[in-house]
């Protein structure tokens, strides 16, 4: 079907471009319809979970992971699916499933922390970055990610080794650029209330 594959080409571009909610009923025309059905699919999942609608990505991830196509990608946007979702649990599966296929991948455990930073869902986003330290242990990104976690918490002197290893693991970065003013803003908020 020529309609259809044009229906993924511009669904496709689109999502590549970051204009989601436009792309959706370009893939939805292209579903079903053409060759390369992952792409269809994938892409779809893509653009639910970036356009706030997990609802519609969950039937779809768990549809290509049931047809053969399990892997670290396919898992990882569950995972975020989920985390939108507010299911937390199945979000730790999901993503502890994407790890078990490339377990070093940092980006993995920093799209879902990101998910999390965005639901407000901190202390599931503190278990993704511990699970991404465990194979990272010398991750200035998600060290950064776990001491923000922490921040958000209120837990700033629990916060402070972590923006401190961040800065000493990549010393040049803008990640430690970022974790040094980050270190110094709790201290600096804390004077000033303190004072009369």
């Amino acid at each position: 079907d020529q309609q259809a594959e044009r229906e993924l080409q511009t669904g496709s571009a689109l999502t590549r471009r970051g204009e989601f909610a436009e792309a959706i009923p370009h893939l939805l025309a292209a579903r079903g319809r053409v060759a390369n059905e992952y792409a269809a699919d994938f892409n779809l999942a893509i653009c639910y979970v970036a356009a706030d609608q997990p609802r519609n990505a969950i039937p779809i991830l768990t549809q290509l992971r049931a047809r053969g196509h399990d892997n670290a990608d396919v898992n990882n946007l569950l995972a975020q699916a989920y985390v939108g979702n507010s299911q937390d649990e199945q979000a730790l599966e999901a993503l502890k499933r994407a790890a078990s296929f490339t377990p070093t991948n940092e980006k993995l455990y920093m799209f879902v922390a990101d998910a999390c930073m965005g639901k407000q869902a901190y202390a599931l986003g503190m278990q993704v970055v511990e699970l991404g330290l465990k194979n990272l242990p010398n991750s200035a990104q998600l060290h950064f990610e776990r001491g923000m976690f922490l921040t958000l918490m209120d837990r700033f002197d629990d916060a402070k080794p972590d923006f401190e290893l961040a800065r000493k693991v990549e010393p040049d970065s803008e990640v430690a650029y970022i974790a040094g003013a980050e270190q110094a803003m709790p201290s600096t908020c804390c004077a000033k209330t303190s004072r009369p």
